[in-house]
């Protein structure tokens, strides 16, 4: 079981697939910081709320208060399956005014859907320009 709190914050890190620069460069700190807190050298940093809602983990689970990291602990639950670049895009998301939100909401509605894999891409007919047949 993980008990420190650098312990937990690097096995959050590594569950999220995010390195101490990369979540030292969200959070507008050195790298130098971040490396304290995973190494046990800062246990109680002002940084740990920043840090655990950035990775999507209930604080007090960050500092050893508590061992449960379940849904009931930090609300829907929804932030624990997001990755990294997810939390990031929601926080930039809630700190735009609303017309810039709702601007956004659109473009994003209006990008293609993720693209099948090559394999299933392989087998399906070519379409040309506005939708008309491949070449034959």
């Amino acid at each position: 079981m993980v008990s420190t709190t650098g312990d937990r914050l690097a096995e959050v890190m590594g569950e999220r697939g995010v390195d101490q620069a990369e979540l030292a460069r969200q959070l507008d700190v050195s790298q130098g910081t971040i490396s304290k807190i995973v190494v046990g050298r800062t246990r109680n940093s002002r940084l740990l709320p920043k840090i655990a809602a950035k990775l999507g983990v209930p604080v007090n689970w960050l500092l050893g208060e508590t061992d449960q990291r379940d849904e009931a602990e930090y609300g829907s639950g929804v932030a624990h399956r997001l990755n990294y670049e997810q939390i990031e895009l929601v926080d930039c998301f809630d700190r735009m005014d609303r017309a810039n939100q709702l601007a956004l909401l659109q473009m994003a509605r209006a990008l293609p859907k993720r693209e099948a894999p090559l394999r299933e891409r392989l087998h399906e007919k070519p379409v040309g320009f506005r939708g008309q047949g491949g070449h034959d």
